[in-house]
């Protein structure tokens, strides 16, 4: 099959260019999508080969070729060697691996350079890290001498001291590829090589990759990197506690990783040692880099196991003084002190049913006294902690500390209420969960009315997701569809606690007790279908191809068109009978509905007389109160009104002259023209009215930016016109009084 593949390869590539050189674009590009298809199926020939011995090496030119010139090819063909290999060791074909080996001379160094050359954008940094992939599987099968020969020499590019940055860097990786493949001496050249990186790097990223070697010297399996690692521990132990006040920033996690694996080999207790590295785990567990921040975590949690390896102690004794040893970090910066409780949280969450009662609970006590603390650095870990204690102990554990834990809820800061109030809905839900809305609302007190309107909403929320459980259970069952099947809990990693949150329940409204949406929006994902033939195959390269793309599901189109069709408006017994409820509470829906349209000052005389067998009063346009129709008759038609205008028998209907001189009255009220006097000056008093006033009606307008000029000058001439009424009352009194006198 292979060489058939490589033939028809071989055609397709030489046509494509016999016709580019012909100015046959078309057909060019033709060809050349031939072969780079034929090509995309070699890793499926490389799955389950049959002629790897026989034929291999009638492609072995061509692919370390591709490799070496086609970058579209690299990673196909690369792919294909790694399956090659793979498959040969699976099924222990000694024949196509020793036809593997004795190409790697040949293909190894290719894989060398593809690595060691800097990458022009994200398609070739793929093909570096797909190189770097198949250098290390293509190791596990190339001979010591082989191994040894490519050791020395990217080690003499290594001490080079006029070599790239990049190029350093891409050895030191190369070298750790290498490293389980070389003799005693090889490590110790190349650990004292590391140790100076270590120590005296000015390059980040360099003392990075040599923390990344010793980490892979510490970590491997090999029978070499164990014996050395084993006579040299001593030695690795001191070079990472000397480096400590050296190493930087982009180094901590490779550097907690190489003293996890050391802390593991250990058989004998060094306080000096844990003294030194406990401080630097704890204060990376607030790191910004999350894989720095698991091998923090990773690192106390083999310090506790260490610890009861390494003592001759009771598991309670062992746990306390090592809580002990943590707890110090409390007294220290805020910084320091909201590392420690994230620490705390880890160490409780391992070791939970080590933990003593009292030391449980004094460790509760004072993380929830640090929550009521205004730093909301400090109160950020310390709701973790308790979101982590909530979950890691059993009710019965947690029950006695709900009062406390509550307590302390209530009595955060103001800021950081509003600040955590993510953090503290997750916490209150978990409680509610577990113990029930009456049972914690029963601990806040009544002055707390936020508090209280969160629970209410919580316990409104699970109340819901009880009931669309409970039917979707009871529509499942009369679908006869087949329950699926139920995987059981699984213990939870503390980053996954603590990453836990249903925000797609609540929102920060909602535990406000305020409605509205919720501030975070989710990024709506965009899909895309192509409408296909059956009959025909689409041709992508086709330009009309692009039109066949839609944003929309087709086939969701149909089944809503059916689901609506199959939608009667009533609903269904369990056999099938249709369920039709005669109430009136749709009639008075209506009714309400039709007050709330008409507007107060209408001209319209429309008197509903619906709901004719009840003696609902309506308040008329007009103000008018008048009782529906009563009929009796169950027949009876309701009696309608009709609005006339327009002429002939549309003209307009007269109207009594009280009602025009009511409606007259009303549609002054809101210019305050009816309190004019005829024949003095001045508004006066009017009967049944309230007394004169400046009316200015309220309108979406008035908020309107534009015209803000426009009414703000409303509102002055309204001021204006009473300082010169008031002027103007005030001389004419002095006028009236000069004359009595």
């Amino acid at each position: 099959v292979l060489s058939n593949t490589a033939f028809v390869l071989l055609i397709a590539r030489k046509q494509s260019i016999a016709l580019s050189e012909q100015n046959d674009q078309v057909g060019s590009h033709s060809y050349d999508l031939l072969q780079i298809q034929i090509w995309s199926l070699l890793p499926k020939f490389s799955t389950n080969p049959t002629d790897v011995k026989d034929n291999f090496k009638s492609i072995a030119k061509a692919l370390g070729t591709a490799i070496a010139e086609r970058k579209d090819l690299r990673v196909v063909v690369m792919s294909s060697l790694r399956k090659l290999i793979a498959w040969c060791q699976a099924n222990k074909d000694e024949g196509g691996l020793s036809e593997l080996v004795r190409f790697s001379k040949n293909y190894v160094p290719i894989l060398f350079n593809v690595y060691t050359t800097k990458p022009i954008g994200s398609d070739e940094e793929g093909q570096r890290l797909a190189a770097f992939e198949t250098v290390k599987v293509y190791l596990n099968i190339s001979s010591p001498e082989l191994c040894a020969e490519l050791f020395d020499k990217a080690f003499e590019k290594l001490s080079q001291d006029e070599s790239d940055a990049f190029v350093k860097e891409s050895v030191f990786d190369l070298l750790r590829a290498l490293l389980p493949h070389q003799n005693q001496e090889r490590l110790t050249q190349l650990f004292t090589r590391s140790i100076k990186s270590v120590a005296n790097a000015t390059n980040n990223k360099e003392q990075k990759k040599a923390y990344r070697l010793l980490e892979e010297l510490c970590s491997n399996e090999s029978k070499q990197c164990r014996s050395f690692v084993d006579k040299n521990l001593p030695k690795i132990c001191h070079v990472l506690l000397q480096s400590l006040s050296k190493s930087a920033v982009p180094s901590k996690g490779p550097r907690l990783r190489c003293l996890t694996h050391v802390v593991m080999k250990l058989e004998k207790c060094n306080s000096n040692m844990l003294q030194q590295i406990v401080p630097e785990a704890i204060l990376c567990c607030k790191d910004i880099n999350e894989r720095c921040r698991t091998a923090a975590y990773n690192l106390l949690t083999e310090i506790g196991k260490a610890m009861q390896r390494w003592l001759d102690k009771p598991a309670d004794d062992i746990i306390r003084d090592y809580l002990g040893l943590i707890m110090a970090g409390l007294a220290g910066s805020p910084t320091l002190a909201s590392a420690t409780i994230l620490a705390l949280a880890k160490i409780i969450y391992e070791f939970r049913d080590m933990i003593p009662e009292d030391m449980r609970l004094l460790l509760l006590d004072n993380i929830t006294l640090l929550m009521t603390s205004a730093s909301r650095e400090i109160v950020a870990s310390t709701l973790s902690f308790v979101k982590v204690y909530i979950t890691s102990f059993p009710v019965s554990v947690v029950a006695p500390s709900i009062s406390t834990i509550v307590k302390s809820l209530v009595g955060m800061t103001e800021d950081c209420k509003r600040h955590f109030r993510t953090k503290t809905r997750d916490i209150l839900d978990r409680l509610v969960r577990k113990f029930g809305a009456e049972n914690i609302s029963v601990l806040v007190p009544t002055s707390d009315i936020v508090m209280h309107k969160r629970l209410r909403n919580l316990r409104k929320i699970h109340s819901k997701k009880i009931r669309d459980k409970d039917q979707k259970k009871q529509e499942n069952s009369d679908d006869d569809i087949d329950e699926p099947f139920i995987i059981n809990s699984y213990s939870k990693t503390i980053d996954e606690i603590l990453a836990e949150s249903d925000d797609s329940d609540f929102g920060d409204d909602e535990m406000l007790g305020k409605p509205g949406p919720s501030k975070k929006k989710k990024t709506k994902q965009v899909n895309a279908w192509i409408q296909e033939d059956e009959n025909n195959i689409m041709d992508f390269t086709d330009v009309a191809a692009s039109r066949r793309i839609t944003a929309t599901n087709p086939k969701e189109a149909v089944i809503k068109e059916q689901k609506k069709s199959k939608n009667t408006g009533f609903k269904t017994a369990p056999d099938g009978r249709l369920i039709i409820v005669d109430t009136s509470d749709g009639e008075e829906e209506r009714v309400k509905r039709v007050q709330r349209h008409l507007a107060p000052d209408s001209d319209d005389d429309i008197e509903e007389d619906q709901k004719s067998n009840t003696g609902i009063t309506m308040l008329s346009p007009m103000g008018r109160k008048r009782k529906l129709s009563v009929s009796t008759n169950a027949h009876s038609e309701p009696v309608m009104k009709y609005q006339a205008g327009g002429s002939g028998i549309h003209r307009p209907v007269k109207v009594a002259k009280k009602q025009k001189a009511k409606k007259k009255d009303l549609q002054g009220l809101t210019s305050g023209a009816v309190y004019r006097s005829k024949k003095a000056r001045g508004d006066m008093k009017r009967k049944g009215l309230p007394d004169p006033y400046a009316y200015v009606p309220l309108s979406r307008k008035m908020l309107s930016k534009r015209k803000k000029a426009k009414h703000a000058g409303q509102f002055t001439n309204l001021v204006k016109a009473a300082r010169k009424g008031a002027q103007k009352g005030v001389k004419a009194k002095g006028k009236a009084m000069k004359k009595r006198k």
